[in-house]
């Protein structure tokens, strides 16, 4: 639904070409809210941002990601465990399995071995 329309305009029974009164009147926008307009936001800011000599924040974020997830994927696997206690009554507790590579035989030809640091 079409938010500020009259649904009870029956436009099967409107000639053609004849517009009746389904736009319903509004509030004016605050100025905070017409600021955050497209046609009010400073292009010339973001541009500046996403061209900027930035790769050494890059491969920052890239390199420090994995420890950030591994902290989220951890919190979020202890709330669902407390969740599956409380509304199933079924006490889980985490399970760390070995990470297991397939015998240099069985990999695929186009595999790439991780550099150590």
């Amino acid at each position: 639904m079409i938010p500020f329309t009259n649904r009870t305009v029956n436009f099967a029974k409107v000639p053609l070409w004849d517009y009746p009164d389904w736009i319903l009147p509004y509030e004016p926008i605050t100025e905070e809210e017409a600021m955050d307009y497209p046609w009010n936001w400073d292009f010339d800011e973001f541009k500046r941002r996403i061209t900027k000599y930035n790769r050494n924040e890059i491969i920052e974020y890239y390199t420090n990601r994995p420890e950030e997830e591994s902290k989220i994927h951890r919190k979020h696997d202890e709330e669902f465990l407390e969740w599956i206690k409380i509304t199933l009554g079924i006490h889980l507790t985490p399970l760390e399995l070995p990470n297991i590579r397939p015998h240099p035989s069985k990999r695929l030809k186009g595999f790439v071995k991780k550099k150590q640091n």
